[in-house]
């Protein structure tokens, strides 16, 4: 089952956030790109990957380039999409994670500026994190 959506729309990606703790990577196709221009309209979606690391459900997602999911084991992970790896770990609740958010601090989408990122995440424990340049590492901010 699927407990959370996130849309990565410059990737063309969507990501769902599983009650098996793993995080599921999905391209979007158009009709075009599968029947070679065809034009038949419509959209599917081609399984990538799944990221695993987490040992519960995974209830909240939230990405930039990179991508954040927050899980009933009460971590923050954050990943990189082109890898599929797990970049940070991020521990401080002591109850599931509900919710994440994530931005750069001058409202922007990219390092470029470099603004810091800002990482929210918020807990069955009653408390929410500000997570303060977390993310990846710079050359890690290229979509897939």
């Amino acid at each position: 089952n699927v407990n959370a959506l996130v849309h990565i729309a410059r990737a063309n990606m969507v990501v769902a956030g599983c009650e098996d703790g793993t995080c599921r990577i999905f391209r979007i196709l158009s009709a075009a790109e599968e029947d070679g221009g065809a034009g038949r309209g419509g959209f599917s979606m081609f399984n990538l990957r799944s990221l695993k690391g987490h040992t519960k459900e995974v209830m909240a997602l939230a990405a930039l380039s990179w991508l954040v999911s927050g899980s009933q084991d009460g971590t923050v992970r954050l990943w990189d999409l082109s890898s599929g790896e797990c970049t940070q770990t991020l521990a401080g609740h002591s109850s599931w994670v509900m919710a994440v958010a994530v931005g750069y601090a001058d409202g922007s989408s990219g390092p470029e500026s470099g603004a810091p990122c800002y990482l929210l995440s918020a807990s069955g424990d009653g408390t929410a994190l500000l997570w303060v340049d977390a993310g990846p590492p710079p050359d890690k901010h290229a979509p897939p």
